[in-house]
């Protein structure tokens, strides 16, 4: 039970930074999209 009590929080961060930056990845792309349509 240790090694899956320290294993929790890192796969959390993991998974918040993960979404993150897909977000953060999305919207850049999204944001460049838009202006080569201009």
């Amino acid at each position: 039970m240790v090694k899956r009590d320290f294993l929790q929080p890192m796969i959390e961060v993991f998974l918040v930074l993960a979404i993150a930056t897909s977000f953060i990845g999305f919207v850049l792309g999204v944001a460049d999209f838009l202006a080569d349509c201009k």
